[in-house]
């Protein structure tokens, strides 16, 4: 054979890929956290076109950053349909920017923030999630520090 055809692409990988770059994205748009946007993610670990069920509240969650289905009657007022945050990744992504966000400027507080994306204002019930995702977060930062210090 003349040449060798090239890899294929691992599609779940490829799509990680945009994933990550619509967090940095977001968090510059959004003005949060790079780093805990990026640890809520890694702790939701959900995937484009798949949804989650069996919340007690009988909803489901969606994509990526594991967007409540609950947030679906809020989504056509930025035109934005149950699709896009299943399909589309950045969508996905920055619905959980602006999510988070949202909790942010009501809390005034990173991690009571973080509770209320796993809990709703039952911030108390979030506690577990948020003190995991601030485990991950410290976790990426230092990593970020010892990358820089080299």
């Amino acid at each position: 054979m003349p040449f060798d055809m090239p890899p294929l692409v691992n599609h779940t990988q490829a799509v990680e890929v945009q994933v990550q770059q619509c967090i940095k994205s977001a968090a510059i748009d959004y003005n949060v956290p790079y780093l805990l946007l990026r640890a809520i993610r890694h702790k939701e670990s959900g995937t484009v076109g798949e949804v989650v069920k069996g919340n007690s509240n009988g909803s489901y969650d969606i994509g990526p950053m594991q967007i409540n289905s609950l947030w679906l009657k809020e989504m056509p007022k930025y035109d934005i349909d149950k699709d896009q945050l299943l399909n589309d990744p950045c969508t996905n992504v920055y619905a959980g920017a602006w999510i988070l966000k949202g909790y942010y400027d009501h809390h005034n507080d990173w991690f009571k923030a973080t509770a209320s994306y796993n809990a709703g204002f039952r911030v108390n019930r979030g506690l577990p999630y948020a003190r995991d995702v601030f485990g991950r977060w410290s976790k990426y930062y230092k990593q970020t520090l010892v990358a820089t210090a080299d």
